[in-house]
């Protein structure tokens, strides 16, 4: 029987604090699964520098406001091929302003990734 390594989604985690929320959980043994909005090129730069490290990365698009996409990500990626051992809810979006003069797409967009 194979030991099984331990895994971790870190949404938003190609770049800032999810970036370096991946990168120490890689140095740290975990098989990690980060994802982005937009900007591939810095998921995959995050991943080949956690592979340049000696750890276990990849990276996928995932809008986390979308619950389809959600599920499918789950359901696709990540279901039958590896034991989820971590979520890291790292994803967000901000919208500066005061509450009173934003609009009403920008706040439910803030809500819709913010608070899943």
């Amino acid at each position: 029987m194979t030991e099984q390594k331990l895994t971790a989604v870190v949404t938003g985690g190609s770049r800032g604090i999810g970036r370096a929320i991946a990168e120490v959980l890689a140095d740290h043994g975990w098989q990690v699964y980060l994802t982005y909005t937009s900007q591939p090129e810095q998921a995959n730069e995050a991943c080949g520098q956690i592979a340049e490290r000696g750890g276990s990365a990849h990276s996928f698009a995932l809008d986390v406001s979308d619950r389809e996409a959600v599920a499918s990500f789950f359901r696709e990626s990540i279901k039958g091929r590896v034991s989820l051992g971590l979520l890291v809810n790292n994803a967000g979006v901000t919208k500066d302003g005061l509450l009173l003069r934003m609009k009403s797409a920008d706040w439910s967009q803030v809500l819709q990734v913010n608070l899943p």
